[in-house]
């Protein structure tokens, strides 16, 4: 069977963390080797009818569809070592790509709080929970809203939650890569960020949640974000605020906001619609040869239906208005899809 290049230093990576322990212990089992590890992933594929401004194409998206591998080993009542390395997987246009996403090694105590060293979301990204209805898809905040970062050189805490509050800190290191999909380049300096948050992100917990971020040159940009959401019965509705700047001193300051809504409508029909505005199109990158994210205004509406608990059919539409400053099109989209979850 041939294995693309792309993906051999993975296969020869997996390869090697089964065979070096039952080498040194040729009576470790296979088993034994991956007691603890979780294989897991997503497949989000959809159909997707799209216009951005020079005639309408069909084309098939794999929406951030990925795999990985976590576990956790206990060291004693209260210390738990936590691991992960998850991929996405490029399906769509014949591509052998993978990226990386979160892969790190940390420590988890109910008493001090979790530390995390590796690649990973930044607290700022990170604080927004569940406020984003379209993750992953064309109605993604990440196309009108800076900070949306997933960072290759981190450090990063998050305390236990004290009467519903918890805090989180990341730690950037200077020349960190950013592994998102608006790439800055590296920062001359180390960065910061960090979020306060209250309740339960994904609302399981606790029927309402709020966060305030701030990023200090993360990825050459300073901002503030502020986010709630709430859910009352089978309605969950949401919103956020942003104020962004260069982290260099040059420019204004830029602010955007987003509302957001989805109701279940029965136990396997679920409604959702997002609206988000933004002036961060006005801000440089560090290079000034193009803004930070290339649209102002955009709205999404979509419905999914489960078939299971890991299974679910969806449709949605998109709508995205160009900013007068960028290359980019007014743009709008049509998809259908099936996502699921292993």
């Amino acid at each position: 069977m041939h294995i693309p290049f792309r993906y051999k230093s993975l296969v020869l990576a997996i390869s090697s963390a089964a065979l070096l322990p039952a080498t040194a212990h040729a009576d470790t089992t296979v088993s034994e080797v991956f007691e603890g590890v979780e294989v897991y992933g997503k497949l989000n594929l959809s159909w997707q009818r799209s216009d951005e401004g020079d005639g309408s194409f069909t084309d098939m998206s794999s929406n951030a569809s990925r795999f990985g591998l976590k576990g956790k080993v206990g060291v004693d009542d209260d210390l738990t070592v936590i691991y992960q390395l998850e991929y996405e997987a490029v399906i769509e246009d014949g591509s052998d790509e993978i990226k990386n996403r979160n892969q790190f090694v940390g420590l988890q105590s109910k008493t001090w709080g979790t530390a995390k060293i590796g690649r990973h979301d930044t607290m700022f990204k990170m604080s927004q929970g569940k406020v984003d209805q379209f993750s992953d898809f064309e109605g993604d905040l990440k196309y009108m809203f800076v900070g949306e970062n997933r960072m290759s050189e981190t450090l990063s805490y998050v305390s236990p939650s004290f009467h519903g509050f918890s805090l989180g800190m990341t730690w950037v290191a200077a020349g960190a890569d950013n592994e998102s999909d608006s790439v800055n380049g590296e920062s001359d300096s180390d960065g910061f960020s960090t979020a306060l948050m209250y309740g339960d992100s994904k609302l399981k917990t606790s029927p309402f949640y709020a966060a305030v971020a701030y990023d200090d040159d993360v990825n050459n940009f300073d901002s503030i974000r502020t986010t709630v959401q709430a859910r009352l019965a089978n309605l969950t509705v949401g919103g956020m605020w942003q104020e962004s700047e260069r982290s260099d001193g040059t420019g204004s300051a830029e602010s955007g906001w987003l509302a957001s809504a989805s109701y279940q409508l029965t136990h396997k029909v679920s409604l959702r619609t997002q609206y988000q505005q933004s002036d961060m199109h006005k801000l440089e990158h560090v290079d000034g040869d193009r803004p930070a994210v290339d649209f102002k205004e955009g709205y999404s509406v979509g419905a999914a239906y489960d078939l299971t608990k890991k299974t679910s059919l969806y449709a949605w539409y998109t709508d995205r208005t160009a900013a007068s400053d960028s290359s980019k099109s007014d743009s709008d989209y049509f998809s259908v899809g099936v996502s699921h979850s292993f």
